[in-house]
């Protein structure tokens, strides 16, 4: 009876740290109705046959037009049978684009070898709206936490609206590693430059007889895009526009099923020069990798210890360089801005923001800001009431930061992670690529210290004020490329005044006498950890039931 019950006990545990995962099998095309997961949008979802556990299978991703916008649900529940045009459900998205050629049985696996996602525009069919920006990033995140893919590898495609879609997506979407439109382009876009961080391609025909009035499929509008992004300062990505003869709107059926190759393109339009098709559009996506930066915890440091040191870590197929700017805060010598390694003398009490730029050698780019807080830490006067704490330590009452001394003596050696006085210098950015732990943030205050950097495998972190790439010789400093092993909650452990970070253990460095008997949940009445887990997998077992019934 024991010998069951601590088996049924040990599955039910087991299910419940089982990882949510896509529903279709390798070599399935699936649709995946709106509310099974949480992706704002149904979809259908193809596995290469070859799709196992391997993170690293690249995304494409499909935006259907009017025609196949709708509600997201199946028939009755049940799989699409045949590909039903303005059905108002899932199925109508199954017109077009690449689930259309996986669900015709034209796809090979082997020269397209990605997890294919085809969302379904949340609308009524012929009603013209754009795929909502935001929906579209929620989407992103259910892909990234249910598919075995590289995150740095997603790529977006457009029909017609999904098209125009797909350019207002890439102004704001960094997670996107290129793009193209077939075709579409919400107008106006005065501000070009936001598309610099990606290659994109254009497509359109000649005789696209909705190209009216300067609208959305007007090849010129698409022109101005291409004309103001070679102004931009540069170097920059790989931009193609590609214009079918005697073609009208639909260029996407031949540009997917590689029929377009074989069909004349215009050489020039208004004295601008054009790109055949002479590439698959499989091949050209799959040549480009989204570079990655990290450019350190923030950092809080006391004026005292003279210098501080910011370390970028990045993540690139190729090789790449690196270069750092101030954003804001006061004046501040900066040395090594175009290594990874950033140092900052000549501080003085304020905030200050600086930005790390990776670029790759095709020249995409990605940024990621890390600010610095320089305290004083003038000696407080006795009978100051700046910031006493009674039984845990001190405060200075004009910056918040902990000196980590507490009324028992002081703060154990091994949590307190500072010293009193002393100078020197704070680094940001650990050498070690492996944070998940929190260690190697001593604070301001020793001699040396390092805090902890990894990759930023979410997203680019981009400041929205922050549009444009930074100017043509700003990046130098050739560096290789790093795997940084930080995971999304733990980028980077910060330096600090002997403040604790919440999220870190007690034995995390910058901790202070303060974290004694705060941070321990254990004895405050939490179930043990087993107990908690078999009851989290008797919730979520009949969630698994139906999804696999599903």
């Amino acid at each position: 009876m024991n010998r069951s019950v601590s088996t049924l006990s040990l599955a039910i545990i087991a299910l419940s740290l089982l990882p949510l995962t896509a529903l279709a099998a390798p070599g399935e095309l699936l649709g995946i109705e709106r509310g099974t997961n949480e992706s704002p949008f149904g979809y259908f979802e193809y596995l290469p046959e070859a799709y196992d556990s391997r993170n690293d299978w690249p995304v494409l991703i499909f935006l259907s037009g009017i025609g196949e916008f709708g509600d997201g649900s199946l028939p009755n529940g049940q799989q699409c049978t045949s590909a039903q045009n303005f059905s108002g459900n899932l199925c109508g998205n199954l017109q077009h684009g690449p689930q259309s050629l996986i669900f015709r049985n034209d796809w090979d696996d082997v020269d397209r070898p990605f997890v294919v996602i085809g969302p379904q525009n949340n609308g009524q069919p012929l009603v013209a709206s754009a795929y909502n920006t935001a929906d579209f990033g929620r989407l992103i995140d259910v892909i990234i936490e249910n598919y075995n893919i590289d995150e740095r590898r997603i790529y977006l495609t457009g029909m017609s609206m999904g098209g125009a879609s797909a350019a207002t997506i890439m102004l704001t979407e960094k997670r996107i590693a290129a793009w193209a439109s077939m075709p579409g382009l919400y107008t106006p876009i005065e501000l070009p430059c936001h598309y610099t961080q990606r290659p994109m391609w254009s497509f359109y025909g000649e005789n696209d007889t909705f190209a009216t009035g300067g609208n959305r499929f007007d090849p010129q509008e698409m022109l101005f895009v291409h004309r103001r992004f070679s102004a931009c300062p540069g170097p920059l990505p790989e931009t193609r526009f590609t214009i079918y003869q005697d073609r009208g709107h639909n260029v996407w059926t031949e540009t997917f099923n590689l029929a377009g190759m074989n069909i004349p393109t215009l050489d020039t339009y208004d004295d601008y020069d054009l790109n055949p098709y002479d590439v698959t559009i499989y091949d050209w996506l799959l040549q480009f990798d989204r570079p990655t930066v990290d450019a350190g915890r923030d950092v809080v440091a006391n004026l005292s210890v003279g210098t501080v040191e910011l370390l970028a870590t990045t993540l690139d197929d190729s090789a790449e360089t690196v270069a750092w700017a101030q954003i804001s805060g006061p004046t501040v010598t900066l040395g090594g801005a175009t290594t990874p390694s950033l140092q900052l003398s000549d501080l003085v009490p304020g905030e200050y923001a600086f930005e790390a730029t990776v670029r790759d050698e095709e020249n995409l780019w990605s940024t990621d800001t890390v600010t610095v807080t320089i305290v004083d830490d003038t000696p407080i006067t006795a009978g100051d009431e700046s910031g006493e704490l009674d039984g845990a330590g001190s405060l200075d009452g004009a910056n918040g930061a902990s000196t980590g001394q507490a009324d028992d003596g002081g703060a154990d050696d091994d949590e307190s992670g500072s010293t009193s006085g002393g100078t020197g210098s704070v680094a940001s950015g650990a050498e070690s690529t492996d944070m998940n732990d929190g260690e190697g943030g001593p604070v301001a205050g020793s001699a040396s210290a390092t805090s902890g950097g990894g990759v930023d495998s979410v997203g680019d972190g981009t400041p929205a004020d922050t549009d444009d790439p930074p100017a043509e010789g700003a990046s130098a400093g050739e560096v290789p490329s790093t795997s940084g092993g930080a995971d999304d909650d733990d980028v980077g452990a910060a330096a600090t005044t002997g403040s604790a970070d919440d999220d870190a253990p007690d034995d995390d460095a910058g901790g202070t006498a303060l974290d004694d008997g705060a941070s321990s949940c254990s004895a405050g009445g939490q179930p043990p950890p087993v107990i908690a887990l078999a009851l989290f997998g008797i919730l979520l077992l009949p969630t698994v039931r139906r999804r696999r019934a599903a």
